[in-house]
């Protein structure tokens, strides 16, 4: 509380002198997902209306976040680099490899308060690598399953007892398919590995041996993980769409079930405008040895002057404070890195108690480990690999076990 109320003082300060700061602004270039610059933007103002001598610029590039590293890439190599960005915390470390993301171990540990500023150890973790904090988490999401509570009683489920295992998720999709040809049972995001992972990470498995040199996905887990996606493609039908086009589905009321990340929460409940009742469940099959890889971004530092990066660091903690994490998670569906919003009522507080989809994953938040990232320069077309030979057995291209030797020999071979 003492924390909060010296930097209200603080941001009053600054604004009853606006002008002492005119003459040396300083410019941080920044970069974001592209549909998270509308918060993002609306954040940065608030900071800027306190700090007049910091302007926020942002840009966002088209495309996903291994369009974001590119972009930093690129203008590291020119007069007008990146200086701070919204990384996926999966990208983080090509970041580290390429040398340009900042450590931030002494900036922490220089922050008096940093213990009472609402980050815990478990959050931080997502984007520290062999002891050096690289980011700070700015949002974060576990996976979520999604129901359209009128298609579940139509199919004859239960919407107060919704289902907590896979059995029961394939079987119920399996029911929802079948009430009519524009109906849909069940959609699995499937972008990139994350589902893959957070199946296996639910069961206690992992994707590679300690030294990362060797795959450890080919043992009972796996093809457990292996078994769900074929399952969904030949019980539950999932059809062959995009994301987007899944989310854009269920909006509308033809889909009974998605599984996807929490952060669409927002979009999928605006999008079905109450015409229908959404209700929103954990991962299923999930204990607490479970762990889960949190989707999302975090705030690395990769501008390559020092004399800039107190400032950059200051718009971080704007960013990942309260007033920051209560606008990204209310116009989204993330979760808050930040503790301290949701135990104040203004903030998240009667938000969470009045929006039950927004906190399906809150539950499951201690839970949260590094999305995994394949390590080299391969990295990510492993992660490519393993995806399309996913989609090919929930499709009917490939057996569970013919995929599992595409993605076994061929992550190898790669690493």
């Amino acid at each position: 509380m003492r924390t909060r109320l010296a930097y209200a003082l603080g941001t009053a300060m600054l604004l009853a002198h606006p002008a002492a700061f005119a003459q040396d602004q300083i410019v941080i270039r920044a970069v974001a997902h592209p549909p998270s610059l509308v918060y993002h933007q609306e954040i940065a103002a608030r900071f800027m209306a306190a700090r007049p001598d910091i302007r926020i610029e942002y840009s966002a590039p088209p495309g996903d976040y291994a369009e974001l590293i590119q972009e930093t890439l690129r203008a590291s190599l020119t007069d007008n680099p990146v200086d701070l960005g919204f990384f996926g915390n999966f990208t983080v470390p090509t970041l580290i490899e390429r040398g340009l993301a900042v450590p931030l171990n002494d900036v922490i540990a220089a922050e008096p308060d940093w213990s009472t500023l609402g980050y815990s150890d478990n959050m931080m973790s997502v984007s520290a690598y062999d002891g050096v904090q690289y980011g700070v988490p700015f949002s974060i999401t576990l996976p979520v399953v999604f129901y359209n509570a009128d298609l579940v009683a139509r199919a004859g489920g239960d919407p107060d007892t919704l289902p907590t295992d896979w059995d029961g998720v394939i079987d119920l999709a399996a029911r929802i398919d079948a009430l009519g040809a524009n109906t849909a049972g069940l959609f699995i995001r499937m972008d990139d590995t994350w589902m893959f992972q957070s199946l296996v990470f639910s069961q206690g498995g992992t994707l590679m041996s300690a030294e990362d040199t060797t795959v450890a996905f080919d043992d009972a887990v796996g093809a457990w993980a292996v078994d769900i996606f074929h399952r969904i493609g030949t019980t539950a039908n999932m059809p062959a769409l995009t994301h987007g086009q899944a989310r854009q589905l269920f909006a509308a009321g033809n889909l009974g079930i998605l599984v996807s990340s929490g952060a669409v929460a927002a979009g999928l409940l605006d999008g079905a405008g109450g015409r229908f009742e959404i209700m929103a469940t954990g991962f299923p099959e999930v204990t607490e040895a479970s762990r889960l890889p949190g989707g999302g971004n975090a705030a690395v530092i990769v501008s390559p002057d020092p004399e800039e990066h107190q400032a950059i660091w200051d718009y971080i903690l704007f960013a990942t404070g309260p007033v920051g994490q209560t606008l990204m998670a209310q116009a989204t569906g993330y979760m808050p890195v930040n503790g301290i919003p949701e135990t104040v009522p203004d903030l998240l507080g009667d938000f969470y108690a009045d929006n039950p989809v927004h906190r399906a994953g809150l539950a499951e938040r201690d839970l949260t480990t590094k999305w995994y990232a394949f390590p080299g320069p391969n990295g990510i077309e492993i992660d490519r690999l393993l995806t399309n030979a996913l989609l090919d057995v929930i499709h009917g291209r490939a057996t569970p076990e013919e995929a599992m030797t595409t993605m076994v020999d061929g992550a190898q071979a790669l690493l």
